[in-house]
This record gives structure tokens, C-alpha cells and sequence, in this order.
């Protein structure tokens, strides 16, 4: 069987450029994000922590403030941690150690699920704005365009790979018009934008 040029990217990566857009807007802010692991979120990336308390924590569905909004896809904004009761508290010793207070958590939603949750929090007695959701919510909306655009990639290379492996296949009518449509399909697919890419022309940028 033949291999496809097309593999994957880290979808890690388009959760990293996020953090990185997002810190130059709100300084100094803790930033961190966790893709789902099956039904679980596993946090992965972090921005502005000082110590690594979060860094092995797993999420389960419901609970703490990621938990929330990886259940609920709902975009949540705590102005305390600690004290708030919109959330329970499982994860309370972590965001002590990290001297969190505010805290706003956004979901990545690709075909009504989610896929991954952006968090931003703040040291600072003002707790986070609106503007901190506002922002977070259209970085999250980017990375799930581009989760969408790789998950569609990923079909078509599916139904090329099987056409290639069962030869035989290629004598079902329905299933050959598979192949035609991911052939066409990878050669009229456009590179979707990416966090961090410029404006195009005509368009406005963010920062």
C-alpha cells in the first residue's frame, strides 16, 4: 500500500499559538489549555505558571471550572475561584498553589463535542472582564475551524487508504464515488487560517 503525504499535525500546537496570542493581550495572566482524552480533559500547555501544579492534572467531566465548560460547552467566568459555588472544587489545591484567583474557561466545540478548553487567570484582586471570554471564545472558535478542516482530512485519507488495501472495492459504484470525492476533496482544500497567522487583507486584526 502506498503511503499519503498527509499526516496529521500535533493539534497541540494550535492550542500553544492560542496561549501565545492570548498572553500578549492580557498580561500577566496565567494561561493554560487541555485537549480531551476521551471523556476526560488532560490539561497540556501552559503560559505564565510558577509552579507546575497543574501540569498532571486530568479534568473529569463536571468538575471544577474546566469540567463545567468541557460538559456543558458554555463558556464560564469565575471572579473567584475558591469561593465561587457555580463550580465544585476538586481541583482547589492546584489553583491555590498557583495563587489563582479570577478565572474564565472556554470550550473547543467541533460537531457538538468537546474537544478542548482554553482557561485564563489572573493573580490580580480585579477579577477578569468579560473582554477576557470575548477573546478566548474567538481563539477557541479558530482552533475548532481548523480541528474541523484536519478531521475531514483525516476521512478522506481513510477512504483513500481502505480503496488501496481492498482492490476490490473499486467495482462498487457507491463506494468509488468515495475515492473521486477525497481525491477532489484534498485538491480544492484550502489551508484554514491559524492562531497567529497575519490578517488578510481586508480583514481586521486582533491584537
Amino acid at each position: 500500500m502506498q503511503p499519503n503525504a498527509y499526516s496529521r499535525p500535533d493539534d497541540r500546537e494550535l492550542l500553544r499559538a492560542s496561549l501565545r496570542q492570548l498572553s500578549g493581550r492580557f498580561r500577566p495572566a496565567v494561561l493554560f489549555a487541555g485537549l480531551a482524552s476521551g471523556e476526560l480533559l488532560q490539561l497540556t500547555d501552559f503560559l505564565g505558571t510558577a509552579t507546575s501544579s497543574l501540569h498532571q492534572v486530568v479534568v473529569v467531566p463536571g468538575a471544577g471550572l474546566g469540567g463545567r465548560v468541557f460538559t456543558q460547552r458554555r463558556p464560564f467566568l469565575v471572579e473567584d475561584y475558591i469561593a465561587s459555588e457555580g463550580i465544585t472544587h476538586e481541583y482547589d489545591l492546584a489553583v491555590r498553589r498557583e495563587r489563582l484567583t479570577s478565572m474564565a474557561a472556554v470550550p473547543v466545540v467541533v460537531q457538538g463535542v468537546s474537544r478542548a478548553v482554553l482557561y485564563i487567570a489572573s493573580r490580580d484582586s480585579a477579577p477578569l472582564g468579560e473582554s477576557a471570554v470575548c477573546e478566548a471564545m474567538e481563539a477557541a472558535l479558530e482552533i475548532a475551524a481548523e480541528l474541523r478542516v484536519r478531521d475531514e482530512m483525516d476521512r478522506r485519507v481513510s477512504i483513500i487508504d481502505i480503496a488501496r488495501a481492498e482492490p476490490a472495492l473499486a467495482l462498487d459504484r457507491s463506494w468509488l464515488e468515495h475515492v473521486r470525492e477525497a481525491h477532489a476533496g484534498f485538491r480544492r482544500q484550502p489551508r484554514s487560517p491559524q492562531p497567529g497567522d497575519p490578517p488578510k487583507p481586508g480583514t481586521r486584526s486582533l491584537d
